[in-house]
């Protein structure tokens, strides 16, 4: 499967944020903590849940709870609620002006 475009919106660093990708090899590089790591992982976290169990039984409830687990384990956040990957813009730009 290819990603074809990525959109983030309040996730993490990234406020609103959406690339295209390339057809054949893409490149992603930049400074340290502008999230390279992040976008990595989220594309992980998106196509790794596809591939497990049977697509016939498959709900948009049971996907979704596919991907919720998938983040968990991956991104790890404060007790596990998913809720704690929204970006929290205002808060990331104070901390980066210290």
């Amino acid at each position: 499967m290819k990603i074809r475009t990525l959109r983030l919106k309040n996730f993490m660093l990234f406020k609103e944020h959406e690339i295209d990708w390339s057809k054949n090899i893409n490149i992603i590089c930049g400074e340290n903590s502008i999230g390279k790591t992040t976008l990595l992982k989220v594309m992980y976290s998106m196509l790794k849940p596809i591939g497990r169990g049977k697509q016939d039984v498959s709900t948009k409830e049971i996907e979704e709870k596919r991907l919720v687990n998938k983040l968990q384990g991956v991104f790890r956040p404060d007790e596990m609620k998913i809720g704690r990957l929204v970006s929290r813009m205002k808060y990331w730009q104070a901390w980066k002006r210290l």
